[in-house]
Formats: C-alpha cells, sequence, structure tokens
C-alpha cells in the first residue's frame, strides 16, 4: 500500500467512524439502555475528556509511540470496546466503554491530520483529495446508517461502527512503507507565539457552529419542514464541503489568511440567514455556505501548521486545535448559548454571526500588524 493510498483509506475509515459517532451516538447509548438524561451526561462527560485526550494524551502517546504504533494501538482498543457494548453487559460498564470511546475516537481527528500533513509533504500526496475522500465517505455512510436503523435498529449501527474501527486498525497494520522520522518522538517544544493568534481566530470560527451542531436539525424542524427536508439540509452542507475542496485542490497554493476571511464572512451572513428565516430557500444557501464557515476556516488552519509550524511540533499543534477549537471552545460557546437559544433562536443564531464576525477582525487585525511575522 502506497503512502497516499493509505493516506486517503485512513480519512475515509475515520469519516465513516465519525459520521456514526457524531448523529448517532445518542439513539446508540438510547438503545443500550440509558435514559435520554443519562445519555446527555455521558455524551458531555465525553466531550470533556476527550479536548484533554487531544490536548495531552496524543502529543505524549507521539512523542513515544510515532504516528503509525499509535494507530496500530488505538484503533484495536477501540474496535474491542465498541463490539464489546454490544455484549450483554451491566449498564455501569457500558456507560464507561461509553465515555472511553467519546474520548479516545475524536482523537483520530488530530491524528489524521498529521498523517495527511506528513504525507503531502514526503510524499507529495494531495491533501484536499484526502478531505474529498473523508467528506465523500461522511456521506456515504450517513445514508447506509441511515437505512440499516430503519431495517434493524441502533444495535446494528453499532456494530458497523466496531466493524469499520476494526478496517481501520487493519490499515494501520498493514502500512510498512510510511517514513514517520520526522514526527515519530515529536510533541515536545514550545508552539511559536503566531500560532496561538491563528488557535484564537480558528477557535472563534468553530465555535460559532456550537447552535447549528446542538440545535440545527432542532431549529428546521421548528421551522415547520420535514425530517427529510432538514437531514437534506444537513447533508448538502457535506455536499457544499466536497466540492470546496475539489476547487481548492484544483486553485492555486492558496493563501491561508484569505481562507481564514473567507470562512469569517461567510459564517456571519450563514448565521444571520438561519436566525431571519424567511423562507426555505434561504435555508438552502445558508447550508451551502458550510464550505465557507466549516472548510474554509478549517482548510486555512491546516495549511497554516503545515507551513508555518516545525514539522515536529505538528502533534502538538493538531492536539491544541482539536481540543481547543472542537472540545473546548465548541461546548463553552453551547453552555452559554442554550438558555439564549430557549429565550429566542433568532438571538442565539446573531450572537455566532458576532463570533464570526470577531474573528474577521482578528484576520483584518493580523494582516494590517503582523504580515511580516505570520503571513504565510
Amino acid at each position: 500500500m502506497s503512502p497516499s493510498v493509505f493516506t486517503y483509506a485512513v480519512f475515509s475509515f475515520l469519516f465513516f467512524s465519525w459520521s456514526i459517532f457524531l448523529f448517532y451516538w445518542l439513539p446508540i447509548l438510547e438503545h443500550l439502555g440509558f435514559g435520554v438524561t443519562q445519555a446527555g451526561q455521558l455524551i458531555s462527560i465525553g466531550l470533556i475528556t476527550r479536548g484533554f485526550a487531544a490536548y495531552w494524551f496524543y502529543p505524549f502517546c507521539i512523542k513515544r509511540l510515532g504516528v503509525i504504533k499509535f494507530g496500530q494501538w488505538l484503533y484495536p482498543l477501540l474496535a474491542f470496546m465498541t463490539l464489546c457494548l454490544v455484549l450483554p453487559i451491566p449498564l455501569g460498564v457500558k456507560a464507561i466503554l461509553s465515555v472511553l470511546i467519546s474520548t479516545f475516537l475524536p482523537v483520530g481527528i488530530p491524528h489524521s491530520e498529521t498523517i495527511g500533513s506528513a504525507a503531502q509533504k514526503r510524499y507529495d500526496t494531495d491533501y484536499e483529495l484526502a478531505r474529498i475522500f473523508g467528506s465523500s465517505s461522511f456521506i456515504l455512510c450517513i445514508l447506509l446508517t441511515s437505512v440499516m436503523t430503519e431495517v434493524a435498529g441502533f444495535g446494528a449501527s453499532l456494530v458497523f461502527l466496531g466493524l469499520i474501527l476494526v478496517g481501520m486498525s487493519a490499515l494501520f497494520w498493514k502500512v510498512r512503507a510510511f517514513d514517520t522520522s520526522t514526527t515519530s518522538g515529536a510533541g515536545g517544544g514550545r508552539l511559536p507565539k503566531h500560532y496561538y493568534v491563528y488557535l484564537a481566530i480558528a477557535a472563534a470560527l468553530q465555535a460559532s457552529h456550537a447552535v447549528y451542531y446542538a440545535f440545527g436539525v432542532k431549529t428546521f424542524l421548528d421551522y415547520g419542514l420535514s425530517t427529510t427536508y432538514a437531514s437534506s439540509l444537513v447533508a448538502l452542507g457535506v455536499v457544499a464541503e466536497v466540492i470546496f475542496y475539489v476547487f481548492c485542490k484544483k486553485a492555486a497554493r492558496l493563501n491561508v489568511l484569505y481562507l481564514l476571511l473567507l470562512g469569517s464572512a461567510g459564517g456571519a451572513v450563514r448565521w444571520m440567514l438561519y436566525g431571519s428565516f424567511s423562507s426555505p430557500t434561504l435555508l438552502i444557501l445558508a447550508s451551502a455556505l458550510h464550505a465557507f464557515s466549516f472548510s474554509a476556516s478549517h482548510l486555512g488552519f491546516i495549511y497554516y501548521v503545515s507551513r508555518r509550524v516545525p514539522e515536529y511540533l505538528w502533534p502538538k499543534a493538531y492536539g491544541v486545535y482539536a481540543a481547543v477549537c472542537m472540545s473546548f471552545a465548541t461546548g463553552a460557546v453551547t453552555a452559554l448559548v442554550a438558555p439564549l437559544y430557549e429565550l429566542s433562536v433568532s438571538a442565539s443564531f446573531y450572537c455566532m454571526s458576532v463570533l464570526s464576525g470577531l474573528a474577521l477582525l482578528g484576520c483584518v487585525w493580523v494582516r494590517k500588524d503582523q504580515r511580516q511575522v505570520i503571513e504565510s
């Protein structure tokens, strides 16, 4: 297996598993015997612990095991724990296993980004194509899992997740020709100061999705849309993401700051459209803006790390990014905005628009005052 094929396969398997975890984990926990409140508490605990896992556990393990050996241990353990949930074991044990899965499965995100950046630098692997494989797998898995759930219930989805992780494990035990000489033993050292400037911008952009992730489908249903229409709007966002990555693949080497500016502007407009709902057509446009609010923002930060951060610090850089932007910041904003959402749906989305606007101002400040230091 060539390094590029290995990288594309890693992204595909990861996003297969991530789609089930992201959209079906709550009903799977209910299927296992937990009440809605208990399931919500387990998810909340996992949201906190996964941040610490990405921030400390992932760089620590990469420093000692390296990228490939880490995968050889992580995914078999995840597969084992997932398939154990199918067995008739005590509910308390299921709770512990579910928290462990919620803690360590998301570590696959910085892990895959480390692999993608290393493959791009060493083997000229197409990172955008890897993301296209990942996002396409995400859409495909949502469709497969929805059909599977209708036919055989959420237990089948849990088994499917376990088998995906088994396949992920086989990838890491099969690969032989992936050079990790720089990232192996990495993870130590201090990140450059300008990293935290970009991290703050990325955190604001990712956290601005908090209302959408937590209440998006509920909001669409409350607007009077059908379940099929609401699900289609979510899927449309991922399709737009794929199209954006195709464009980036064909475009010239894109500027990091322009991508973050595009993500900021797209997010500000998107959340305004959601908040001031006037027609289903505008919701289609808003969903398509996921290509900017998420994809451009994410790609901009990944480009920044791969171009401006030393390679031996990539595991730490991606781990901190996953912890701060996709766990701590998003979780904190969700907790803060939840009471506001109950009072006014529109106001909660407008606050997300303001958050994107702050990120936009941050990009302008970076462009104006620190170009000589951190321009990419």
